[in-house]
């Protein structure tokens, strides 16, 4: 399982995510999309004061991006929810 460096990401999630590796047994990484996220909204020239979409989505493409990358080199496949099952459990 892999964490995202807590970019906005609340202690509590990452605490749950944590106890449900452990009682799996499932390793679990943190990998830092902070400064790619940042620079994203340098480059666009986005505030990151402005919590809009372009806030949020930016976000979900760097996390995306970083999975399909770490999938890739470990030879397995991305497997998550859409934006619709998301709205469905309340997320």
């Amino acid at each position: 399982m892999f964490d995202y460096a807590r970019y906005r990401n609340p202690d509590r999630t990452k605490s749950n995510a944590e106890l449900l590796c452990k009682a799996l047994g499932v390793t679990f990484n943190t990998v830092d999309i902070g400064e790619a996220v940042r620079v994203h909204f340098r480059d666009i020239g986005h505030s990151e004061a402005e919590r809009d979409v372009v806030y949020e989505n930016a976000q979900a493409r760097e996390r995306t991006q970083v999975l399909m990358d770490i999938a890739n080199d470990m030879n397995g496949l991305v497997v998550g929810t859409g934006d619709l099952s998301e709205l469905a459990l309340g997320w």
